[in-house]
């Protein structure tokens, strides 16, 4: 039986191809240029495409869930699934301060939770 190609092809495997195409001096460079383009690559997967970062370079949180859009339902996971954080206490105060801000402020906007 002969072998399925795959239904579609990412981003990241035509980036993939185009790198292979490349001339590079060494078989390691050409690891270390796939490494970092795989690195990149995760990156855009967690966090979004065209995501920030902050002045020291880390990526920034974005989104539902994040710390300037916080959920009950991301609250209601961290009690549930983190207890055994050493610092689940002090970030479930802090989700929790943040809910209580974005709950208020939706509510001043108007914005209705799904």
């Amino acid at each position: 039986m002969p072998r399925r190609p795959f239904a579609r092809e990412g981003k990241g495997c035509s980036d993939l191809k185009k790198l292979l195409q490349q001339k590079h001096d060494t078989p390691r460079q050409l690891a270390e240029q796939i490494q970092h383009q795989a690195d990149q690559r995760a990156l855009v997967d967690v966090y979004g495409e065209g995501f920030k970062r902050d002045k020291n370079g880390k990526p920034i949180e974005q989104g539902r869930g994040s710390p300037g859009n916080q959920t009950r339902q991301s609250v209601d996971a961290c009690e549930r699934w983190r207890k055994n954080d050493p610092d689940y206490h002090d970030n479930l105060a802090r989700m929790k301060r943040e809910l209580a801000a974005c709950e208020a402020q939706r509510k001043a906007e108007g914005v209705v939770e799904d």
